[in-house]
This record gives C-alpha cells, structure tokens and sequence, in this order.
C-alpha cells in the first residue's frame, strides 16, 4: 500500500544465476525493455497496453481501476534495448538463433524444439522450460564477437531503480508492457502468456528529503 505524497524507491533485480531469463516468447530482452523490429512487433504497437512505452519496459500502477498508471523512468537514464545500429551487444535477440538453442538441440534431437530446427511455437507459447538453462546461458552472455572484433558488455542490465512520489493512496501493482489481447475471453492475455521472467522487487519509502522529482500520474 502506497501513501499520497510519499516518496519512493523501487528496484528490480535480476539473479543471472537462480532467476528465469526474461523473453518475450523467444525474444532475449532485459528489465529496461526493447524495441521489436518486424511485421509483427511493429502492427502490435497499438495494441500495447502502453503504445508509447517499449515492449516489456516496466509500468507502475496504483490502485486497482488504473486510474493513476505510468512507465517507470530508470534513475540511470537507460533505456530500451534497440535492434537498430552499431552496439556492443546482442540484446534484443531470438534465442532460437542463439548457438546456445543449436547445442541444445545437439544433444535432445527428440525435443519438440529441435524435430525442426526451429522451435515451432503457438503464438500463447512461452518457450519451453526445458530450454531455460540454455536460454539462461544465451542471455547472460557478456562476451562475443561483433562485427570482427570482441566485444564485453553490460548488457542485459541485471537491476532496473526507479524513483517517484505517490499521487494516491491504493495498492501498488507492477507489470512490462505488452500488447492487450482484445478477443473473448478478455481475462485471456496471450501476450504475456508467452512471457518468460523472475526477478526480485523491492520498494521502500524514502525521508522526504530524498523525494525524487518524479510524481506518479494518471494517463
């Protein structure tokens, strides 16, 4: 429960080594977000819950109707992960593409993931948790060779803090941006029934004297 007024400060950590990687279906991305690139991301934009945000950047919410819902701002200035130019990382990336899913397959040739060499999935598919170590190892990965050269990166980015003040008095909730199924039945979210993640969220009240600049709003 938030207070109206009240400042405060919210982290998402990410554990590369117990926590699940964080895919939208079988796009590799990160707590920060990405841009997709292609037919499907690109019609999907108007159906996002927040057509203005990326794909998986973080929303806040209080209270229940969502009256007052906003994107987290980083306090690091980060932003999402772009498929678009010269960068020292892979992010956002296909896992099916990764060398990680081609050595999996290497060794469970029976899998449903690897009878195609793709791995096949229904749109409501997440990827198959099986496959999560592999996927684990392909997003993790902080060294590589890029465009005839290696290359060390930061990314994924591990932890996501965001700091703001309260607009309301309600429940807090907290959920990445994806796109709203509109077809019956409604509560059916195919969208983020695809997803993959875990990560750990804390939120704390901060002195006033730390009050962020940041005040949560309605849309």
């Amino acid at each position: 429960m938030l207070e109206r007024g009240g400042a405060y400060r919210l982290t998402i950590s990410i554990d590369p080594e117990s926590d699940d990687p964080w895919l939208d279906q079988l796009m590799l991305t990160d707590p920060y977000g990405f841009d997709g690139r292609g037919f499907i991301y690109g019609a999907g934009v108007a159906l996002r819950r927040w057509p203005s945000a990326s794909w998986f950047h973080p929303i806040a919410r209080i209270g229940k109707r969502g009256d007052v819902e906003w994107p987290l701002v980083p306090l690091d200035g980060g932003v999402a992960l772009s498929p678009y130019g010269e960068k020292c990382s892979s992010l956002p990336f296909n896992y099916a593409k990764s060398p990680e899913h081609a050595r999996f397959c290497e060794t469970h040739k029976e899998s449903k993931s690897c009878v195609r060499h793709d791995l096949s999935l229904r749109p409501s598919d997440p990827l198959p948790r099986e496959e999560l170590d592999a996927a684990r190892k392909a997003w993790a990965q902080d060294s590589f060779v890029y465009d005839g050269r290696s290359c060390t990166t930061t990314f994924p980015r591990k932890t996501f803090v965001s700091e703001f003040i309260a607009s309301e008095t309600g429940e807090f909730f907290l959920f990445v941006n994806d796109a709203v199924h509109v077809a019956w039945p409604a509560r059916d979210q195919i969208s983020y029934r695809n997803n993959t993640g875990s990560a750990t969220v804390s939120i704390e009240r901060l002195p006033l004297m730390e009050a962020p600049a940041t005040t949560a709003s309605a849309p």
